[in-house]
């Protein structure tokens, strides 16, 4: 039987066991396929929110029938019992097309994705513009740069708060191309290893000040020396690496805490003895220390200056793994690897049913389950909603695609996906609130 031949049942009278087949495209609902059996409360929320009134469903594939119309009228009425009829008196107010589409709630499923994005994404552009006021400050009134800058540390600290559970975000691309980009995501990812490695809400802060300023220092070398691409001469190469020295320099101006400066002075130091410009070894290191290494590491190799470097969020991973790992504290890179999961956002992953998708999201502890928005070809940048992994309904990932195994087309859309901005997003995320500049 085609699916236009079967009957139509009113939302509000699915129940769980029901087999549903949905007249919408793939961009229009949350889900991996198109049929399916209904078997979680979330799924019938979802479904009684995508704006149909009606959808069409599969008696002979379905476990229950719809609930009778009487039984929804007795609930209905039981709700509203001996309560007095509402009286409401609507507001004057501009209807205007602009207005309504600024001023009122989200109300589909991808109107709502959407809002949840531009709230991470203001929250990131907030923080990635008033870094930039920090780091032109700094020569001039020092203090003043330090003050912002433990501003700027809580702010991003309350936005995820203490006790939220905390998602990786992917963000449009065009997002992190903006100055701070780096600053601001090695922040995030700083963030979220500390929060899995036990640190204090004063360390988390002092931890969050040192990965906002680790590169200040570059501000004191040419531009084209920001950068170790492998193809620098030896002066250039001592030049590129007295940032570091440069940005403790301007730490002890600013009268910055301690372990802050530490945090500055040891994020390109090595716990082998490989590192710069001291050359420290284990228990040398602070923790803080041990942790901006691993993640501003990996943050250049998926976006560094020269984009055609750049390695795929899973590349990146096995390299730092493979071949890099001595480098490493031996708890804290495995310990990042298992909260970036198997499938980092920015990745682009090939399908059980062999669709290609983006990683726009994920959770840690849930490595093999993230969020993915299906593409169609490598031209697609068309929002679409965003579907759960679920390999026990019949969808799971076959495999992170690499880049030179693609022809042209799809091999520049991986490497652009590699190089889009992450931030931090807390699962219940509260939309009415923008940052102040922002609103």
């Amino acid at each position: 039987m085609g699916s236009e031949k079967l009957p139509m049942v009113d939302v509000d009278r699915l129940q769980i066991g029901m087999y549903v087949v949905l007249d919408l495209g793939w961009r229009k609902h949350p889900f991996a396929f198109n049929s399916f059996t209904i078997k979680t409360e979330e799924q019938l929320t979802q479904l009684r929110a995508l704006g149909p009134r009606q959808l069409r469903y599969c008696p002979e594939r379905s476990i229950q029938p719809p609930l009778p119309v009487a039984e929804l009228r007795a609930e209905q009425v039981g709700e509203g019992a001996g309560l007095a009829p509402e009286i409401r008196i609507e507001p004057t107010r501009d209807t205007s097309p602009a207005r309504r589409s600024s001023d009122r709630p989200p109300s589909t499923p991808l109107e709502r994705q959407q809002a949840e994005l531009a709230r991470v994404e203001a929250e990131f552009t907030h923080a990635a513009r008033s870094h930039q006021r920090i780091i032109r400050q700094i020569n001039d009134n020092p203090v003043a740069a330090a003050q912002a800058t433990a501003q700027l540390a809580q702010s991003m600290l309350e936005w995820i708060g203490e006790l939220d559970e905390v998602s990786i975000r992917m963000l449009d691309p065009r997002i992190g191309d903006q100055l701070s980009g780096h600053e601001v995501g090695v922040t995030a990812l700083a963030i979220l290893l500390a929060r899995h490695s036990g640190f204090s809400h004063p360390a988390m802060k002092e931890l969050v000040m040192a990965s906002l300023l680790h590169d200040m220092g570059k501000a004191k070398i040419p531009a084209f020396l920001h950068e170790d691409n492998g193809r620098l001469t030896e002066f250039e190469r001592v030049t590129y690496r007295r940032h570091v020295e440069l940005g403790v320099e301007l730490a002890e101006r600013m009268d910055l805490p301690w372990s802050v400066m530490r945090g500055i002075a040891e994020h390109h130091e090595h716990v082998d003895g490989s590192g710069f410009p001291a050359g420290l070894r284990g228990e040398q290191m602070t923790t803080a220390g041990r942790v901006l290494a691993v993640v501003n590491r990996y943050q250049n190799l998926i976006a560094p200056l020269h984009a055609e470097l750049g390695l795929t969020p899973y590349q990146a991973l096995r390299q730092m793994y493979a071949q890099e790992r001595a480098h490493f504290d031996p708890v804290m890179l495995p310990r990042f690897i298992r909260i970036m999961g198997v499938y980092p956002p920015g990745s682009l992953v090939e399908l059980s049913d062999y669709r290609m998708a983006i990683v726009v999201g994920s959770r840690p502890g849930m490595s093999l389950t993230p969020k993915v928005q299906i593409v169609e070809h490598p031209d697609d940048y068309e929002p679409s909603l965003a579907i759960d992994i679920e390999p026990e309904r019949g969808l799971s990932i076959r495999r992170s695609v690499d880049p030179s195994q693609l022809n042209a087309r799809w091999a520049q859309r991986a490497r652009r996906l590699a190089r889009t901005a992450l931030f931090l997003q807390p699962l219940q995320l509260r939309l009415q609130e923008p940052p102040a500049e922002l609103a």
